[in-house]
């Protein structure tokens, strides 16, 4: 126990710096995948379809953890990103 914060002081902002950090990762994953797109004729090899796949990949499950956040209680919402999870 730390007596400067409580322990929902604590939860609150680790929740706050993992949304903002997922979300600028999934901005940044999606600029790659666009830039990807785009120049794909110029660029055709086995690496980046490789690279695109891992950019949705990555996109699926960055979408996945910001809806289950919030949903802790919720069993459908857990069994679906378990599933989910496992899947990819």
């Amino acid at each position: 126990m730390r007596p400067y914060s409580s322990d929902t002081e604590d939860e609150q902002s680790l929740k706050t710096i993992s949304l903002v950090g997922v979300i600028l990762s999934i901005i940044f994953i999606a600029l790659t995948f666009i830039i990807y797109i785009l120049t794909w004729r110029f660029i055709k090899s086995d690496q980046n379809i490789m690279m695109l796949n891992l950019c949705v990949s990555l996109l699926l499950a960055y979408v996945v953890f910001i809806s289950s956040v919030e949903q802790k209680n919720n069993e459908v919402h857990t069994s679906t990103m378990i599933f989910t999870v496992k899947s990819q």
